[in-house]
């Protein structure tokens, strides 16, 4: 399910469970599902797990993450359930290079299939953020997260699109 760094829908649906269809518009699916069948040669986004997850209090890792135009990129940003937890959240784009496409409370860290054992994270809650590569260029993406108790968290990310 994994092609070079890129998930099929079907790695992220195995990896957070059904709930992942809600994750990737209903479109998308029909037309994913009609093209392994054969019948449809429609273009298909790629969903991109830009690593690593951001901690919600920091700190934020000066890293360009890399996109492909026509890719779906989730970025995932982790927060503790013992405090206060995302009540909403906005994306912020400072180009077009991007689409904000959504953010979704997610059951569990998106992750890909692999042999080797990964620990679990107990306590521990992730919004996943989805933007789309519209075109090429490099674009700040900042989340806006406001908490339980009205506290607001920006979260910083760096796309660049080839």
């Amino acid at each position: 399910m994994r092609r070079d760094g890129v998930v099929t829908r079907r790695a992220v649906i195995a990896g957070i469970g059904v709930a992942g269809m809600s994750l990737i518009g209903s479109e998308d699916c029909v037309a994913q599902e009609a093209a392994d069948k054969g019948r449809a040669n429609s273009s298909i986004a790629e969903l991109k797990l830009s690593d690593p997850i951001v901690d919600i209090g920091g700190p934020f890792p000066t890293l360009l993450r890399g996109a492909k135009v026509g890719q779906l990129i989730l970025m995932q940003i982790s927060y503790r359930i013992a405090t206060s937890v995302p009540k909403s959240a906005t994306i912020d784009l400072s180009s077009k290079a991007l689409s904000a496409v959504g953010i979704y409370m997610t059951p569990g860290e998106v992750a890909f299939l692999t042999p080797e054992r990964k620990e679990a994270k107990i306590g521990v809650g992730f919004l996943s953020v989805f933007v789309k590569a519209i075109d090429k260029g490099r674009c700040s993406v900042t989340v806006k997260v406001t908490l339980t108790d009205d506290t607001v968290k920006d979260v910083p990310f760096e796309i660049e699109v080839k």
